[in-house]
Protein backbone atom coordinates (compact mmCIF):
# COMPACT_ATOMS: atom_id res chain seq x y z
CA UNK A 1 0.00 0.00 0.00
CA UNK A 2 1.03 3.41 -0.81
CA UNK A 3 0.02 6.72 1.54
CA UNK A 4 0.85 8.28 4.34
CA UNK A 5 1.72 7.29 7.74
CA UNK A 6 1.32 10.12 10.73
CA UNK A 7 2.14 10.12 14.47
CA UNK A 8 2.02 13.23 16.60
CA UNK A 9 2.94 12.85 20.59
CA UNK A 10 1.39 16.16 22.59
CA UNK A 11 4.00 15.38 25.64
CA UNK A 12 6.81 13.55 23.08
CA UNK A 13 7.66 11.28 25.61
CA UNK A 14 6.96 8.09 23.95
CA UNK A 15 9.66 6.86 21.15
CA UNK A 16 7.97 7.23 17.95
CA UNK A 17 9.88 5.13 14.97
CA UNK A 18 8.18 1.96 16.61
CA UNK A 19 4.97 2.85 16.42
CA UNK A 20 5.18 4.39 12.56
CA UNK A 21 6.86 0.40 11.80
CA UNK A 22 4.41 -0.78 13.26
CA UNK A 23 1.54 1.25 11.46
CA UNK A 24 2.93 0.43 8.18
CA UNK A 25 2.58 -3.53 8.78
CA UNK A 26 4.57 -6.50 7.43
CA UNK A 27 4.80 -6.49 3.67
CA UNK A 28 1.87 -3.85 3.23
CA UNK A 29 4.07 -1.29 1.77
CA UNK A 30 4.49 -2.18 -1.70
CA UNK A 31 6.93 1.03 -2.25
CA UNK A 32 9.92 1.99 0.18
CA UNK A 33 8.97 3.66 3.19
CA UNK A 34 10.74 6.75 4.01
CA UNK A 35 10.22 8.42 7.08
CA UNK A 36 11.64 11.35 9.34
CA UNK A 37 11.06 11.96 13.24
CA UNK A 38 11.11 15.62 14.33
CA UNK A 39 10.56 15.69 18.34
CA UNK A 40 6.73 14.90 18.95
CA UNK A 41 6.47 13.97 15.23
CA UNK A 42 6.75 10.58 13.24
CA UNK A 43 6.25 11.49 9.19
CA UNK A 44 6.09 8.72 6.83
CA UNK A 45 5.48 7.74 3.52
CA UNK A 46 5.64 4.42 1.31
CA UNK A 47 6.74 5.49 -2.25
CA UNK A 48 5.10 3.63 -5.12
CA UNK A 49 7.13 3.29 -8.03
CA UNK A 50 5.30 5.78 -10.30
CA UNK A 51 5.05 8.56 -7.78
CA UNK A 52 7.78 11.56 -7.24
CA UNK A 53 9.08 13.14 -4.05
CA UNK A 54 6.63 12.21 -1.56
CA UNK A 55 8.51 13.39 1.88
CA UNK A 56 9.92 16.94 1.99
CA UNK A 57 12.06 18.41 4.35
CA UNK A 58 13.08 22.07 5.44
CA UNK A 59 14.23 24.17 8.16
CA UNK A 60 10.68 25.42 9.49
CA UNK A 61 8.52 22.86 8.10
CA UNK A 62 8.24 18.66 6.56
CA UNK A 63 5.29 17.77 4.20
CA UNK A 64 4.17 14.06 2.49
CA UNK A 65 2.39 14.11 -0.09
CA UNK A 66 0.34 11.08 -1.81
CA UNK A 67 -0.99 11.77 -4.87
CA UNK A 68 -0.05 14.67 -7.32
CA UNK A 69 -0.93 18.45 -7.94
CA UNK A 70 -2.48 20.18 -10.92
CA UNK A 71 -1.54 23.97 -12.55
CA UNK A 72 1.92 24.93 -11.77
CA UNK A 73 2.52 22.28 -9.64
CA UNK A 74 1.04 19.68 -12.25
CA UNK A 75 3.46 16.32 -11.54
CA UNK A 76 5.52 17.44 -8.55
CA UNK A 77 5.05 16.71 -4.94
CA UNK A 78 6.61 17.54 -1.32
CA UNK A 79 9.07 19.39 -2.30
CA UNK A 80 7.05 22.18 -4.39
CA UNK A 81 4.29 22.37 -1.56
CA UNK A 82 6.97 22.67 0.98
CA UNK A 83 8.22 26.18 -0.84
CA UNK A 84 4.85 27.45 -1.59
CA UNK A 85 4.30 26.84 2.08
CA UNK A 86 7.49 28.94 3.08
CA UNK A 87 6.79 31.75 0.87
CA UNK A 88 3.01 32.04 1.45
CA UNK A 89 2.09 30.77 4.71
CA UNK A 90 -1.09 28.89 5.50
CA UNK A 91 -3.06 30.86 2.58
CA UNK A 92 -0.90 28.68 0.26
CA UNK A 93 -2.22 25.49 1.43
CA UNK A 94 -5.43 26.20 0.50
CA UNK A 95 -5.20 27.13 -3.00
CA UNK A 96 -3.96 23.62 -4.26
CA UNK A 97 -5.66 21.61 -6.51
CA UNK A 98 -4.96 17.94 -7.79
CA UNK A 99 -5.96 14.52 -6.51
CA UNK A 100 -3.83 14.49 -3.69
CA UNK A 101 -3.87 14.18 0.27
CA UNK A 102 -0.94 15.94 2.15
CA UNK A 103 0.36 16.53 5.54
CA UNK A 104 2.70 19.81 6.40
CA UNK A 105 4.24 19.85 9.90
CA UNK A 106 5.14 23.37 10.93
CA UNK A 107 8.26 22.67 12.95
CA UNK A 108 8.39 26.80 14.17
CA UNK A 109 4.48 26.99 15.44
CA UNK A 110 4.30 23.16 16.22
CA UNK A 111 1.22 23.16 14.24
CA UNK A 112 0.22 19.99 12.11
CA UNK A 113 -2.00 20.18 8.76
CA UNK A 114 -4.18 17.52 7.23
CA UNK A 115 -5.52 18.04 3.72
CA UNK A 116 -7.56 16.02 1.37
CA UNK A 117 -8.58 17.68 -2.83
CA UNK A 118 -11.49 19.25 -3.43
CA UNK A 119 -12.99 15.58 -3.99
CA UNK A 120 -11.46 13.00 -1.61
CA UNK A 121 -9.70 10.94 -4.34
CA UNK A 122 -6.84 10.10 -2.20
CA UNK A 123 -8.19 8.90 1.34
CA UNK A 124 -6.63 10.17 4.82
CA UNK A 125 -8.08 8.74 8.38
CA UNK A 126 -7.18 9.97 11.54
CA UNK A 127 -7.94 9.24 15.11
CA UNK A 128 -6.70 11.23 18.89
CA UNK A 129 -6.43 11.03 22.17
CA UNK A 130 -5.90 13.00 24.81
CA UNK A 131 -2.33 13.02 24.12
CA UNK A 132 -1.33 11.15 20.58
CA UNK A 133 -2.47 11.67 17.39
CA UNK A 134 -2.06 9.22 14.60
CA UNK A 135 -3.43 9.61 10.77
CA UNK A 136 -3.06 7.24 7.78
CA UNK A 137 -4.56 6.18 4.54
CA UNK A 138 -5.47 3.10 4.82
CA UNK A 139 -7.47 2.65 8.34
CA UNK A 140 -5.82 -0.47 9.17
CA UNK A 141 -2.80 1.09 9.39
CA UNK A 142 -4.46 3.93 11.97
CA UNK A 143 -5.40 0.96 14.13
CA UNK A 144 -1.77 -0.63 14.93
CA UNK A 145 -1.39 2.67 15.89
CA UNK A 146 -2.72 1.94 19.25
CA UNK A 147 -4.70 5.16 19.70
CA UNK A 148 -8.23 4.02 20.03
CA UNK A 149 -9.03 0.34 20.05
CA UNK A 150 -10.96 -1.51 17.02
CA UNK A 151 -14.48 -1.70 17.64
CA UNK A 152 -17.24 -0.97 15.37
CA UNK A 153 -19.34 2.21 14.75
CA UNK A 154 -22.82 1.03 14.98
CA UNK A 155 -24.14 4.60 14.50
CA UNK A 156 -22.52 4.58 11.17
CA UNK A 157 -23.04 0.97 9.80
CA UNK A 158 -26.81 1.70 10.54
CA UNK A 159 -27.10 4.57 8.27
CA UNK A 160 -25.36 2.66 5.42
CA UNK A 161 -28.03 0.82 6.00
CA UNK A 162 -30.71 3.85 5.10
CA UNK A 163 -31.34 4.07 8.98
CA UNK A 164 -30.44 7.02 10.15
CA UNK A 165 -28.42 9.92 9.20
CA UNK A 166 -24.64 9.60 8.47
CA UNK A 167 -21.85 12.00 9.70
CA UNK A 168 -20.03 12.62 7.43
CA UNK A 169 -16.77 12.61 9.28
CA UNK A 170 -17.82 9.49 10.90
CA UNK A 171 -16.40 5.79 9.38
CA UNK A 172 -17.64 2.69 10.25
CA UNK A 173 -14.56 1.91 13.19
CA UNK A 174 -15.62 3.59 16.38
CA UNK A 175 -13.10 6.99 16.68
CA UNK A 176 -12.02 7.05 13.13
CA UNK A 177 -12.55 9.81 11.35
CA UNK A 178 -11.65 11.06 7.87
CA UNK A 179 -10.40 14.29 6.59
CA UNK A 180 -13.32 15.37 4.81
CA UNK A 181 -12.66 16.64 0.42
CA UNK A 182 -12.00 20.03 0.28
CA UNK A 183 -10.74 20.26 4.15
CA UNK A 184 -7.43 21.07 5.73
CA UNK A 185 -7.43 19.71 9.73
CA UNK A 186 -5.21 22.09 12.05
CA UNK A 187 -3.72 20.54 15.01
CA UNK A 188 -2.56 23.00 17.49
CA UNK A 189 0.21 21.15 19.85
CA UNK A 190 -2.42 20.51 22.42
CA UNK A 191 -4.13 18.34 19.42
CA UNK A 192 -7.33 21.04 19.56
CA UNK A 193 -8.69 20.91 16.22
CA UNK A 194 -9.61 23.49 13.39
CA UNK A 195 -11.36 23.10 10.09
CA UNK A 196 -10.50 24.95 7.25
CA UNK A 197 -12.65 24.55 3.72
CA UNK A 198 -9.83 25.11 1.21
CA UNK A 199 -12.71 25.29 -1.98
CA UNK A 200 -16.61 25.90 -2.40
CA UNK A 201 -18.88 27.06 -4.98
CA UNK A 202 -19.48 30.38 -6.24
CA UNK A 203 -22.44 32.21 -4.52
CA UNK A 204 -23.06 34.29 -7.44
CA UNK A 205 -22.68 33.59 -11.14
CA UNK A 206 -23.79 34.93 -14.52
CA UNK A 207 -26.32 32.08 -15.89
CA UNK A 208 -26.18 34.40 -19.21
CA UNK A 209 -24.49 31.03 -21.85
CA UNK A 210 -26.33 30.85 -24.29
CA UNK A 211 -27.05 26.78 -25.73
CA UNK A 212 -24.17 26.94 -28.28
CA UNK A 213 -21.28 27.87 -25.81
CA UNK A 214 -22.68 25.28 -23.40
CA UNK A 215 -22.55 22.71 -26.13
CA UNK A 216 -18.82 23.87 -27.41
CA UNK A 217 -17.64 24.11 -23.68
CA UNK A 218 -18.28 21.22 -22.15
CA UNK A 219 -16.15 18.26 -24.32
CA UNK A 220 -13.30 21.17 -24.07
CA UNK A 221 -13.28 20.93 -20.52
CA UNK A 222 -13.67 17.29 -20.25
CA UNK A 223 -10.25 16.92 -22.80
CA UNK A 224 -8.24 19.65 -20.22
CA UNK A 225 -9.47 17.89 -17.38
CA UNK A 226 -7.98 14.20 -18.59
CA UNK A 227 -4.75 16.43 -19.70
CA UNK A 228 -4.31 17.17 -16.47
CA UNK A 229 -4.00 14.25 -14.70
CA UNK A 230 -1.28 11.71 -14.38
CA UNK A 231 -1.70 8.59 -16.22
CA UNK A 232 0.35 5.54 -16.64
CA UNK A 233 -0.06 3.53 -19.25
CA UNK A 234 -3.90 4.03 -18.92
CA UNK A 235 -6.86 2.29 -19.58
CA UNK A 236 -9.91 3.43 -20.55
CA UNK A 237 -13.08 1.82 -19.48
CA UNK A 238 -16.31 1.53 -21.89
CA UNK A 239 -19.88 0.58 -21.55
CA UNK A 240 -23.05 1.92 -23.41
CA UNK A 241 -23.58 5.12 -20.82
CA UNK A 242 -22.67 8.44 -21.75
CA UNK A 243 -20.14 8.75 -18.67
CA UNK A 244 -17.27 6.31 -19.88
CA UNK A 245 -18.00 6.81 -23.65
CA UNK A 246 -17.80 10.60 -23.58
CA UNK A 247 -13.94 10.05 -22.16
CA UNK A 248 -13.25 7.86 -24.96
CA UNK A 249 -14.74 9.83 -27.34
CA UNK A 250 -12.74 12.91 -26.18
CA UNK A 251 -9.57 10.55 -26.03
CA UNK A 252 -10.06 8.98 -29.49
CA UNK A 253 -10.38 12.31 -31.19
CA UNK A 254 -8.05 14.46 -29.14
CA UNK A 255 -4.20 13.79 -31.10
CA UNK A 256 -1.68 14.26 -27.90
CA UNK A 257 -4.36 12.55 -25.23
CA UNK A 258 -4.78 9.83 -28.23
CA UNK A 259 -1.18 9.25 -28.11
CA UNK A 260 -0.60 9.66 -24.43
CA UNK A 261 -3.13 6.84 -24.27
CA UNK A 262 -2.22 4.52 -26.82
CA UNK A 263 -0.92 1.15 -26.28
CA UNK A 264 0.11 -1.30 -29.45
CA UNK A 265 -0.56 1.87 -31.57
CA UNK A 266 -4.47 2.70 -30.03
CA UNK A 267 -5.87 3.60 -27.18
CA UNK A 268 -7.58 0.45 -25.28
CA UNK A 269 -10.78 0.17 -23.16
CA UNK A 270 -12.07 -2.53 -20.71
CA UNK A 271 -15.76 -3.62 -21.02
CA UNK A 272 -17.34 -6.73 -18.58
CA UNK A 273 -19.28 -9.15 -20.20
CA UNK A 274 -22.52 -10.86 -18.52
CA UNK A 275 -23.20 -13.37 -21.25
CA UNK A 276 -27.13 -14.29 -21.51
CA UNK A 277 -27.85 -11.29 -19.13
CA UNK A 278 -30.13 -8.46 -20.79
CA UNK A 279 -27.57 -6.05 -18.90
CA UNK A 280 -24.95 -7.02 -20.93
CA UNK A 281 -23.21 -4.33 -22.59
CA UNK A 282 -20.57 -5.92 -24.43
CA UNK A 283 -22.04 -5.81 -27.48
CA UNK A 284 -23.06 -1.78 -27.69
CA UNK A 285 -19.34 -1.66 -26.30
CA UNK A 286 -17.54 -3.22 -29.36
CA UNK A 287 -20.14 -0.94 -31.53
CA UNK A 288 -18.59 1.90 -29.96
CA UNK A 289 -14.86 0.81 -29.65
CA UNK A 290 -14.85 0.55 -33.56
CA UNK A 291 -16.41 3.64 -33.99
CA UNK A 292 -13.92 5.36 -32.23
CA UNK A 293 -10.96 3.49 -33.28
CA UNK A 294 -9.66 1.73 -30.17
CA UNK A 295 -9.34 -1.33 -28.82
CA UNK A 296 -11.50 -3.45 -27.27
CA UNK A 297 -11.17 -5.52 -24.35
CA UNK A 298 -13.61 -7.62 -22.29
CA UNK A 299 -14.08 -9.56 -19.18
CA UNK A 300 -16.42 -12.66 -18.27
CA UNK A 301 -18.02 -11.31 -14.70
CA UNK A 302 -21.28 -13.84 -14.83
CA UNK A 303 -18.22 -16.49 -13.95
CA UNK A 304 -17.06 -14.71 -10.74
CA UNK A 305 -19.93 -13.35 -9.01
CA UNK A 306 -20.38 -11.13 -5.89
CA UNK A 307 -20.12 -13.78 -3.28
CA UNK A 308 -15.96 -15.09 -4.25
CA UNK A 309 -15.32 -11.37 -5.05
CA UNK A 310 -16.49 -10.54 -1.48
CA UNK A 311 -13.84 -12.84 -0.06
CA UNK A 312 -10.93 -10.98 -1.92
CA UNK A 313 -12.46 -7.42 -1.24
CA UNK A 314 -12.68 -8.36 2.64
CA UNK A 315 -8.75 -8.74 2.79
CA UNK A 316 -8.43 -5.89 0.51
CA UNK A 317 -10.91 -3.31 2.25
CA UNK A 318 -10.95 -1.53 5.62
CA UNK A 319 -15.19 -0.50 5.28
CA UNK A 320 -17.81 -2.52 3.72
CA UNK A 321 -18.55 -2.12 0.27
CA UNK A 322 -21.12 -1.56 -2.17
CA UNK A 323 -23.27 -3.59 -4.13
CA UNK A 324 -20.96 -3.28 -7.45
CA UNK A 325 -18.05 -3.82 -5.51
CA UNK A 326 -17.96 -7.25 -7.19
CA UNK A 327 -16.87 -6.10 -10.06
CA UNK A 328 -13.70 -4.27 -9.00
CA UNK A 329 -11.09 -7.19 -9.11
CA UNK A 330 -12.01 -8.20 -12.38
CA UNK A 331 -11.10 -5.00 -14.03
CA UNK A 332 -8.07 -4.49 -12.11
CA UNK A 333 -6.84 -7.56 -12.57
CA UNK A 334 -7.31 -7.62 -16.07
CA UNK A 335 -6.26 -3.93 -16.25
CA UNK A 336 -2.69 -5.33 -14.69
CA UNK A 337 -2.73 -8.31 -17.08
CA UNK A 338 -2.70 -6.16 -19.60
CA UNK A 339 0.73 -3.75 -18.57
CA UNK A 340 -1.83 -1.21 -17.76
CA UNK A 341 -0.96 1.33 -14.22
CA UNK A 342 -3.70 3.39 -14.37
CA UNK A 343 -7.58 3.68 -15.48
CA UNK A 344 -10.05 6.29 -16.40
CA UNK A 345 -13.07 5.79 -15.23
CA UNK A 346 -16.83 7.97 -15.99
CA UNK A 347 -17.52 8.24 -11.76
CA UNK A 348 -18.86 11.28 -10.93
CA UNK A 349 -19.96 12.53 -14.49
CA UNK A 350 -23.54 13.13 -12.63
CA UNK A 351 -22.18 15.16 -9.70
CA UNK A 352 -20.40 18.03 -12.37
CA UNK A 353 -23.36 19.23 -14.28
CA UNK A 354 -26.06 17.16 -14.66
CA UNK A 355 -27.66 17.47 -11.16
CA UNK A 356 -26.60 20.83 -10.15
CA UNK A 357 -27.85 23.21 -10.11
CA UNK A 358 -31.63 21.97 -9.09
CA UNK A 359 -34.09 22.72 -11.63
CA UNK A 360 -37.37 21.77 -9.40
CA UNK A 361 -37.47 25.65 -7.53
CA UNK A 362 -36.57 27.38 -10.80
CA UNK A 363 -39.98 25.88 -12.30
CA UNK A 364 -41.83 26.85 -9.21
CA UNK A 365 -40.05 30.32 -9.65
CA UNK A 366 -41.65 30.62 -13.65
CA UNK A 367 -45.19 29.03 -12.70
CA UNK A 368 -44.53 26.20 -15.26
CA UNK A 369 -46.78 24.17 -12.96
CA UNK A 370 -47.91 21.00 -15.73
CA UNK A 371 -43.58 20.57 -15.78
CA UNK A 372 -42.84 20.32 -12.63
CA UNK A 373 -46.20 18.37 -11.53
CA UNK A 374 -44.76 15.91 -14.11
CA UNK A 375 -41.28 15.79 -13.20
CA UNK A 376 -41.88 15.39 -9.31
CA UNK A 377 -43.78 12.54 -10.18
CA UNK A 378 -41.12 10.95 -12.52
CA UNK A 379 -38.63 11.36 -9.87
CA UNK A 380 -41.00 10.36 -7.08
CA UNK A 381 -43.17 8.38 -8.36
CA UNK A 382 -47.32 8.85 -8.09
CA UNK A 383 -47.48 7.90 -4.24
CA UNK A 384 -49.02 11.26 -2.95
CA UNK A 385 -47.37 11.30 0.58
CA UNK A 386 -43.89 11.23 -1.38
CA UNK A 387 -45.13 13.82 -3.70
CA UNK A 388 -46.07 16.07 -1.25
CA UNK A 389 -42.90 15.15 0.29
CA UNK A 390 -41.01 16.19 -2.74
CA UNK A 391 -42.62 19.68 -3.48
CA UNK A 392 -42.30 21.06 0.34
CA UNK A 393 -38.96 20.13 0.65
CA UNK A 394 -37.16 20.60 -2.63
CA UNK A 395 -39.43 23.01 -4.26
CA UNK A 396 -41.23 25.68 -1.66
CA UNK A 397 -38.47 25.46 0.92
CA UNK A 398 -35.74 26.52 -1.83
CA UNK A 399 -38.19 28.94 -3.70
CA UNK A 400 -39.35 30.57 -0.02
CA UNK A 401 -35.63 30.40 1.12
CA UNK A 402 -34.16 32.27 -1.57
CA UNK A 403 -36.15 35.74 -1.07
CA UNK A 404 -34.54 35.75 2.63
CA UNK A 405 -30.83 34.87 0.74
CA UNK A 406 -31.77 37.87 -1.71
CA UNK A 407 -32.33 40.35 0.78
CA UNK A 408 -29.39 39.20 3.36
CA UNK A 409 -26.54 39.36 0.32
CA UNK A 410 -26.90 42.80 -1.23
CA UNK A 411 -24.34 41.58 -4.07
CA UNK A 412 -26.84 39.68 -5.99
CA UNK A 413 -28.51 42.03 -8.20
CA UNK A 414 -29.46 40.45 -11.50
CA UNK A 415 -31.92 37.72 -12.02
CA UNK A 416 -29.26 35.07 -13.79
CA UNK A 417 -27.30 35.18 -10.04
CA UNK A 418 -27.37 31.87 -8.28
CA UNK A 419 -30.63 31.02 -6.58
CA UNK A 420 -30.76 29.44 -3.44
CA UNK A 421 -32.72 26.29 -4.38
CA UNK A 422 -29.05 25.69 -6.82
CA UNK A 423 -27.04 26.65 -3.59
CA UNK A 424 -29.08 24.02 -1.80
CA UNK A 425 -28.56 21.22 -4.64
CA UNK A 426 -24.59 21.89 -4.39
CA UNK A 427 -24.81 21.85 -1.38
CA UNK A 428 -26.68 18.71 -0.91
CA UNK A 429 -23.93 17.19 -3.56
CA UNK A 430 -21.03 18.15 -1.42
CA UNK A 431 -22.50 16.77 1.56
CA UNK A 432 -22.72 13.66 -0.14
CA UNK A 433 -19.31 14.06 -1.41
CA UNK A 434 -17.84 14.97 1.26
CA UNK A 435 -19.19 11.79 2.62
CA UNK A 436 -17.60 9.85 0.00
CA UNK A 437 -21.54 8.44 -1.38
CA UNK A 438 -20.89 8.51 -4.85
CA UNK A 439 -23.71 5.18 -5.54
CA UNK A 440 -25.71 3.57 -3.67
CA UNK A 441 -26.74 3.47 0.58
CA UNK A 442 -23.66 1.27 1.10
CA UNK A 443 -21.01 2.86 -0.37
CA UNK A 444 -20.42 6.01 1.93
CA UNK A 445 -16.65 5.26 1.81
CA UNK A 446 -16.60 4.54 -2.33
CA UNK A 447 -13.42 6.98 -3.08
CA UNK A 448 -11.85 5.41 -0.40
CA UNK A 449 -12.18 2.15 -1.42
CA UNK A 450 -11.56 2.47 -5.10
CA UNK A 451 -8.89 4.04 -3.95
CA UNK A 452 -7.61 1.12 -1.61
CA UNK A 453 -8.24 -1.63 -3.83
CA UNK A 454 -6.55 -0.11 -6.77
CA UNK A 455 -3.72 0.44 -4.97
CA UNK A 456 -2.78 -2.65 -3.49
CA UNK A 457 -4.09 -4.65 -7.17
CA UNK A 458 -1.53 -2.02 -8.33
CA UNK A 459 -3.65 0.10 -10.45
CA UNK A 460 -4.18 3.38 -10.35
CA UNK A 461 -7.97 4.87 -10.52
CA UNK A 462 -8.67 8.09 -11.92
CA UNK A 463 -11.52 10.43 -12.11
CA UNK A 464 -11.50 12.77 -15.06
CA UNK A 465 -14.97 14.22 -13.99
CA UNK A 466 -14.54 14.58 -10.62
CA UNK A 467 -13.12 18.01 -11.66
CA UNK A 468 -13.32 21.94 -10.07
CA UNK A 469 -13.81 23.50 -13.74
CA UNK A 470 -16.00 21.19 -14.55
CA UNK A 471 -18.10 21.78 -11.66
CA UNK A 472 -17.82 25.08 -11.34
CA UNK A 473 -19.05 25.13 -15.00
CA UNK A 474 -22.60 23.78 -13.68
CA UNK A 475 -23.35 27.06 -12.24
CA UNK A 476 -22.96 29.26 -15.53
CA UNK A 477 -25.54 26.76 -17.25
CA UNK A 478 -28.58 28.04 -17.28
CA UNK A 479 -31.52 25.70 -15.86
CA UNK A 480 -33.80 25.47 -19.29
CA UNK A 481 -30.83 23.32 -20.73
CA UNK A 482 -30.04 20.65 -17.66
CA UNK A 483 -33.05 18.86 -18.65
CA UNK A 484 -35.39 16.67 -16.26
CA UNK A 485 -34.84 14.99 -13.35
CA UNK A 486 -34.65 11.63 -15.03
CA UNK A 487 -32.65 12.52 -17.85
CA UNK A 488 -29.86 14.22 -16.31
CA UNK A 489 -26.86 13.22 -18.76
CA UNK A 490 -28.89 14.86 -21.36
CA UNK A 491 -26.86 17.73 -21.87
CA UNK A 492 -23.49 15.71 -21.97
CA UNK A 493 -25.28 13.41 -24.49
CA UNK A 494 -26.33 16.96 -26.70
CA UNK A 495 -22.43 18.16 -26.51
CA UNK A 496 -21.13 14.80 -27.26
CA UNK A 497 -23.43 14.00 -30.42
CA UNK A 498 -21.67 17.06 -32.75
CA UNK A 499 -17.98 15.12 -32.01
CA UNK A 500 -20.12 11.81 -33.23
CA UNK A 501 -23.50 12.53 -34.79
CA UNK A 502 -24.99 9.42 -35.49
CA UNK A 503 -26.75 6.68 -33.45
CA UNK A 504 -24.22 6.20 -30.48
CA UNK A 505 -26.35 9.00 -28.30
CA UNK A 506 -29.56 8.84 -26.97
CA UNK A 507 -30.08 5.09 -26.45
CA UNK A 508 -32.37 3.91 -23.61
CA UNK A 509 -30.99 3.09 -20.56
CA UNK A 510 -29.48 -0.07 -19.43
CA UNK A 511 -31.45 -2.37 -17.52
CA UNK A 512 -30.65 -2.67 -13.86
CA UNK A 513 -27.73 -5.74 -12.84
CA UNK A 514 -30.64 -6.68 -9.54
CA UNK A 515 -31.42 -9.54 -11.57
CA UNK A 516 -27.30 -11.05 -11.50
CA UNK A 517 -26.87 -10.06 -7.89
CA UNK A 518 -30.59 -11.69 -6.82
CA UNK A 519 -28.80 -14.86 -8.26
CA UNK A 520 -26.13 -14.34 -6.42
CA UNK A 521 -27.78 -13.78 -3.22
CA UNK A 522 -29.11 -17.08 -3.68
CA UNK A 523 -26.23 -18.40 -2.75
CA UNK A 524 -25.02 -16.76 0.43
CA UNK A 525 -26.02 -19.49 3.03
CA UNK A 526 -23.18 -21.45 1.13
CA UNK A 527 -21.03 -18.90 2.92
CA UNK A 528 -22.25 -17.34 5.91
CA UNK A 529 -24.50 -19.75 7.03
CA UNK A 530 -28.08 -19.53 8.49
CA UNK A 531 -29.71 -16.47 10.25
CA UNK A 532 -28.54 -17.89 13.68
CA UNK A 533 -24.86 -17.56 12.39
CA UNK A 534 -25.31 -13.58 11.16
CA UNK A 535 -23.80 -11.45 13.44
CA UNK A 536 -25.33 -8.34 11.75
CA UNK A 537 -28.32 -8.50 13.45
CA UNK A 538 -26.69 -8.91 17.02
CA UNK A 539 -24.31 -5.94 16.25
CA UNK A 540 -27.60 -3.23 15.23
CA UNK A 541 -31.02 -3.09 16.43
CA UNK A 542 -32.46 -3.63 12.76
CA UNK A 543 -35.86 -2.36 11.77
CA UNK A 544 -38.55 -5.10 11.38
CA UNK A 545 -38.05 -4.61 6.97
CA UNK A 546 -34.32 -5.27 7.36
CA UNK A 547 -34.66 -7.63 10.01
CA UNK A 548 -36.77 -9.38 7.82
CA UNK A 549 -34.18 -8.87 4.37
CA UNK A 550 -31.33 -10.64 6.70
CA UNK A 551 -33.72 -13.96 7.28
CA UNK A 552 -34.72 -13.88 3.65
CA UNK A 553 -31.01 -13.65 2.17
CA UNK A 554 -29.72 -16.16 5.26
CA UNK A 555 -32.57 -18.40 4.15
CA UNK A 556 -31.61 -17.81 0.18
CA UNK A 557 -35.06 -16.90 -0.60
CA UNK A 558 -35.94 -14.13 -2.88
CA UNK A 559 -35.18 -10.42 -2.17
CA UNK A 560 -37.19 -7.36 -3.32
CA UNK A 561 -34.13 -4.94 -3.23
CA UNK A 562 -31.06 -6.98 -3.82
CA UNK A 563 -28.59 -4.42 -4.26
CA UNK A 564 -29.90 -3.30 -0.18
CA UNK A 565 -29.66 -7.00 0.40
CA UNK A 566 -26.31 -7.21 -1.03
CA UNK A 567 -25.32 -4.13 1.18
CA UNK A 568 -26.46 -5.98 4.21
CA UNK A 569 -24.19 -8.78 2.71
CA UNK A 570 -21.16 -6.62 2.72
CA UNK A 571 -21.64 -5.36 6.25
CA UNK A 572 -21.71 -8.82 7.76
CA UNK A 573 -18.75 -10.19 5.88
CA UNK A 574 -16.83 -6.81 6.98
CA UNK A 575 -17.93 -7.52 10.94
CA UNK A 576 -16.54 -11.05 10.39
CA UNK A 577 -13.21 -10.00 8.99
CA UNK A 578 -12.39 -7.25 11.56
CA UNK A 579 -15.01 -8.55 14.58
CA UNK A 580 -14.55 -12.27 14.22
CA UNK A 581 -15.22 -12.97 17.99
CA UNK A 582 -18.53 -10.88 17.98
CA UNK A 583 -21.78 -12.58 19.42
CA UNK A 584 -24.09 -14.24 16.72
CA UNK A 585 -27.60 -13.78 16.20
CA UNK A 586 -28.00 -16.88 17.98
CA UNK A 587 -25.54 -15.86 20.55
CA UNK A 588 -27.09 -13.07 21.24
CA UNK A 589 -30.14 -14.82 22.53
CA UNK A 590 -32.80 -13.80 20.38
CA UNK A 591 -31.99 -9.90 20.59
CA UNK A 592 -32.28 -10.13 16.89
CA UNK A 593 -35.87 -10.95 17.11
CA UNK A 594 -36.53 -8.51 19.32
CA UNK A 595 -35.03 -5.54 17.86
Amino acid sequence: MGGLLVCLEREGCVPLEPVLLAMRGDGECRGKLEFCLDGPLALGACRLEFEGDLLATGPDAIAAVHGYFFGPLRGSGASSLLDGYRKHGEAYLRQVDGEFAFVLWDRRTRTLYLCRDSFGTKPLFYACDDRRLAAASEIRQLLRSGVVPVSANRSRLAADLGMGQAVPEETSFAGVNRVLPSQILRFSPALDREGIVTWEPPTTVDRSRSEEDVLVELPRLLSRSIARRRWQRPLLTLSSGYDSVAVAAVVATDEALRQSFSSAGRPRAITLFYPGWDFDESDESGRLARRLSIAHVVVDAAGAGPVEAALELGDACDQPYGATGYELPLVLREARRLGHDSIATGIGAEYSWETTPRLAADLFRNKSWSRLLREAREHVGPHAGKLAGFLLHDVVRAWAGEGVRRLRRLGIRHASAISVSERAGWESMMWRSKAGEMNGAQSSSQMEILEQVGVRMGVELIHPYLDREMVEFAFSTPPHLLGTLTDRKRLLGRAMARRFPDALWGRPKTPSPDPFVARSLRRVPETLGSFRDWRLPAVLPLDPERLDLVRRVSAGEPVEFPALAWDVVCQEFWLRRYFPGEASAGEAGGLAATA
